[in-house]
């Protein structure tokens, strides 16, 4: 994840509020949408190797799956 991690920090500061990151995925194959809320401190731990399946195992992370028909997009060509 590359995210400028200061403005995030300083924008919940201002708010008074406790900074998280989304992470969505979002696989039309599948027919499912997966949002992941992670507290700042947690995702600048991530760097660039997150992991959706550890993410998903990690209780302190907040998860929301959605379920939608299968949709498999059509080759351009």
């Amino acid at each position: 994840m590359n995210a400028d991690w200061s403005k995030i920090e300083g924008a919940a500061e201002r708010w008074n509020a406790e900074p998280y990151f989304a992470y969505v995925r979002i696989t039309p194959e599948n027919g499912e949408i997966k949002v992941f809320l992670l507290p700042v401190t947690k995702a600048k731990t991530y760097g660039r190797s997150f992991n959706v399946k550890k993410a998903e195992l990690d209780p302190s992370n907040i998860l929301f799956e959605m379920k939608f028909e299968q949709y498999v997009p059509k080759k351009q060509g």
